[in-house]
């Protein structure tokens, strides 16, 4: 079969005609920072606040951590949040339903955790997140209501020093940092994400040999639940999660308030480039065996990297061909009542053939990036469910339409 030529594909995947049904939702601009022409989006909260990065496009300024205040009428307000002393570069990972933002300050060689804190009459300053002793970088992946914050840490002088980390807030401004540890069997670990009943997820890897004798890195799923701090420790049951059949290298993943996990599985070697979103819904306190969300017609590849309490998953599409990507959307799936996974494409701003997604909140508001937006925009972008009107015989979609008409 002869593969349509690029040009012929990014057409069809602007105007909407390849994939899955038409969104029903409405793509937003978040603007950036002043001199910045560039931003990232990465995260969303329960209000609609949303954090992540300005920076260049011809890297002529160092990029800066940055939090979005929505305010009338839905318009968002950037504020700039300052990197730690001596630091020059800042990205905001992740932002708390109270407003709190977490993400990491760095210059090179050295990389701090930080939590950003509005000071009154001062404006946001950052708090220096100590790593556990020994290890010397860090970085803040995710928060939650109660303050708790998870990311990693590693020393680059020491091999196979990263770790899971999870920061308790203690008096004041001081937060207490705890290790939570290695699975057996495994080399490094990270957290990535942390719910509001403090369950935490991330993953545990280790070197391997594949079948035909190359070595490769394996990546499973961890999630640590009936987390607390015990005499300065972390006290937390680890569970590895099964990975997908042949999908051995799982990243990104992302845990909601009612423990479902999702995550980014890639295939072994000899499937390199394929991509799956992978999810495990939680049954009591166990997980049950994965499964493979589909990919939208039209495209190779798919992720996921969110998961909401409504049962709302947020992910992209990929189309790949020879290695190369060729375009991305942005995507939802959504269960229908007969059991089966339905993946809605979300528009595109126009022109645009590459989007990526990040996190979405309970609202089902989604935010992500165009890393190509046209001119006079600046790539961090907010989906929010469109108004829409209940008709007599309509069914109800799981809790999409109710969160559109409140």
């Amino acid at each position: 079969m002869r593969t349509a030529s690029w040009p012929f594909v990014a057409a069809l995947l602007v105007a909407g005609t390849v994939g899955t049904d038409a969104s029903a939702q409405d793509v937003q601009d978040l603007g950036t920072l002043p001199t910045f022409d560039r931003a990232r989006a990465q995260d969303i909260n329960a209000s609609g606040n949303v954090a992540g990065q300005a920076y260049r496009s011809d890297l002529a300024v160092r990029p800066q951590a940055v939090r979005w205040s929505r305010g009338h009428r839905g318009r968002f307000a950037p504020e700039a949040l300052p990197p730690l002393p001596g630091m020059t570069d800042g990205n905001a990972f992740a932002i708390s339903n109270w407003g709190g933002v977490v993400g990491q300050s760095s210059i090179p060689g050295l990389i701090r955790a930080v939590a950003w804190k509005k000071e009154p009459g001062i404006g946001w300053q950052p708090i220096d997140l100590e790593p556990p002793p020994g290890l010397t970088n860090a970085s803040a992946n995710g928060v939650n209501s109660r303050g708790w914050i998870v990311g990693n840490a590693s020393n680059p002088a020491v091999l196979d020093s990263s770790r899971a980390v999870v920061w308790f807030p203690r008096r004041g401004d001081s937060f207490e940092a705890c290790d939570l540890g290695v699975p057996d069997g495994y080399r490094t670990s990270l957290a990535t994400a942390i719910n509001e009943g403090s369950d935490v997820v991330g993953t545990a890897s280790r070197p391997e040999i594949d079948d035909l004798g190359r070595p490769f890195t394996r990546a499973d799923v961890v999630v640590w639940s009936r987390l607390r701090a015990l005499d300065g420790a972390c006290n937390a049951v680890a569970t590895v999660l099964p990975s997908l059949p042949g999908f051995l290298f799982n990243v990104q993943p992302s845990i909601g308030d009612v423990g479902d996990v999702v995550a980014r599985a890639n295939g072994q070697l000899d499937t390199t480039g394929m991509s799956r979103p992978a999810l495990w819904r939680r049954c009591g306190r166990t997980y049950q065996r994965p499964i493979a969300l589909p990919v939208p017609e039209g495209f190779t590849d798919a992720t996921a990297r969110d998961v909401n309490s409504g049962g709302q998953i947020l992910g992209d599409a990929l189309l790949r061909q020879g290695g190369q990507l060729l375009a991305s959307r942005v995507v939802v799936w959504r269960r229908s009542h007969q059991g089966a996974w339905a993946a809605t494409l979300l528009d595109a701003p126009e022109g645009v053939a590459f989007t990526s997604s990040n996190r979405l909140n309970e609202r089902g508001e989604a935010v992500g990036s165009a890393p190509f937006p046209p001119p006079g925009d600046s790539g961090a972008l907010l989906w929010s469910p469109a108004p829409c009107r209940r008709h007599r015989g309509d069914d109800d979609d799981g809790g999409h339409r109710r969160h559109a008409d409140e």
